[in-house]
């Protein structure tokens, strides 16, 4: 493609376009001649030090907010602040320049519509924005270029921008992929950090001064890794920071509570297409829904085994409870791995035992994608009287009506927050009834 800037292709970040340098269209092969490298003001540039010239595009601001695009367009540090939005839901979002958004390594953060009385959406956060471009096969500053630097070799550094990974499962950090020749070296010091989701409660990688380590992901969402590198003593460290982006298939929800230790909550998933009592086989529960349980018979069918992250032998049931949490710190989760397309479930939330006063929190993922949170400040749920079975204090939390794509298989789904007469949540005493 000729676009009549020596040795450069048109590319678009957005919908802005900008030349990208190719060294390819500039070198003749001829290595008495040296490698020649791509300048688009001047053409092709050759010699001991090549340049390397990327055209940034402009930021994208605009005069006014947009609704409903997850930017901050009018350059104020808030994002779609004045429009409407679902309580509880949440929207990935992004704080830096518009036309920076996914180029690079820039990436999205999450906001969550917040206050019962009155949604608004709040403030957008771990948001990754441009920042100093550094030699790591990585775009740092999101201009649209790869290490666009004078005497770059990127193989000493391979930085990643985010990573898959399933939950409740070790995933491994990788110094060996990121520092690929550091065997070679005389001298290397590692540092790596996690932060985990809200409701995790990781506590970082096995071993933070190891080359290679892993880390346990106990709950859904987006974990922030850094590795600090020290190449020299005594001189700064490199860094490479990234996203590990742990999803789960189909249907998952998430408890965790404030009093975890001394209240025993429970989770409960009510099955589609029927209104049947909670505490039943139409509810997957601790009762008959824990992975090494006998399974529910609702018709779907069973995962292979690592969606169970190894422990259930051969066959992983579906739906399925993988936690229950009596005394520990670990959420409680329920998974439907493979819904179908309309079918709807009914979250509920149910003081067990103890006495303490107790605010679970609920988050709601489809198809790998935080939905929507319920129970956070300021909207607490306050429960304060326990009993077995279904007795007790039980918050029915949400309706989720999913959405499958009967050709890609894609899942989302609509999330419904189920609120009382009086605007607050539907607390119900010793009520099983749906």
């Amino acid at each position: 493609m000729d676009d009549s800037i020596g040795c450069t292709l048109a590319q678009c970040v957005g919908e802005f376009p900008f030349q990208r340098p190719q060294d390819a269209l500039c070198d003749d092969g001829d290595l008495l001649n040296g490698v020649e490298r791509c300048d688009p003001n001047i053409g092709c540039v050759g010699g001991d030090v090549p340049r390397w010239i990327c055209d940034e595009p402009p930021p994208g601001w605009e005069s006014r907010e947009v609704c409903d695009d997850g930017l901050d367009n009018d350059q104020n540090g808030q994002v779609d602040e004045g429009c409407d939005c679902d309580f509880g839901s949440i929207q990935r979002c992004y704080s830096g320049p518009p036309s920076t958004r996914g180029v690079g390594g820039c990436t999205d953060g999450l906001q969550a519509c917040e206050d019962r009385a009155n949604p608004q959406w709040g403030p957008c956060t771990n948001v990754f924005g441009p920042g100093t471009e550094i030699c790591d096969a990585k775009d740092n500053d999101c201009d649209g270029c790869v290490d666009d630097l004078a005497d770059c070799d990127a193989s000493d550094l391979v930085c990643p921008t985010e990573l898959l990974a399933r939950p409740l499962a070790d995933f491994t950090l990788s110094g060996d992929a990121i520092v690929p020749g550091w065997r070679d070296l005389p001298y290397i010091r590692w540092n790596w950090s996690v932060e985990g989701p809200p409701n995790s409660a990781t506590s970082g990688p096995v071993n933070r001064t190891a080359a290679n380590t892993s880390v346990f992901l106990d709950v859904s969402g987006d974990y922030f890794v850094t590795l600090e590198v020290e190449l020299k003593p005594g001189e700064p460290s490199i860094t490479c920071g990234f996203v590990v982006r742990a999803q789960g298939s189909g249907l998952r929800v998430e408890m965790r509570w404030d009093t975890f230790g001394s209240v025993d909550m429970d989770f409960h998933l009510h099955r589609s297409g029927t209104t049947t009592n909670f505490c039943t086989d139409d509810d997957c529960y601790y009762g008959n829904c824990r992975t090494y349980g006998s399974g529910l018979p609702w018709g779907y069918v069973s995962s292979p085994a690592e969606a169970c992250g190894g422990g259930a032998g051969d066959t992983c049931y579906n739906p399925r409870l993988d936690i229950d949490n009596i005394v520990g710190f670990d959420p409680e989760n329920i998974n439907v791995d493979n819904p179908n397309n309309g079918d709807s479930f009914r979250v509920m939330s149910h003081m067990f035992g103890g006495a303490a006063r107790t605010n679970p929190v609920v988050t709601i993922f489809c198809g790998g994608r935080l939905k929507a949170v319920f129970g956070e400040a300021p909207d607490l749920v306050g429960l304060t009287r326990s009993g077995g079975s279904c007795g007790g204090e039980t918050w029915r939390v949400a309706d989720v009506r999913m959405l499958v794509d009967p050709e890609t298989g894609v899942t989302d789904c609509v999330v419904e927050p189920l609120l009382g007469r009086s605007g607050g949540y539907d607390v119900r005493q010793g009520d099983a009834t749906f």
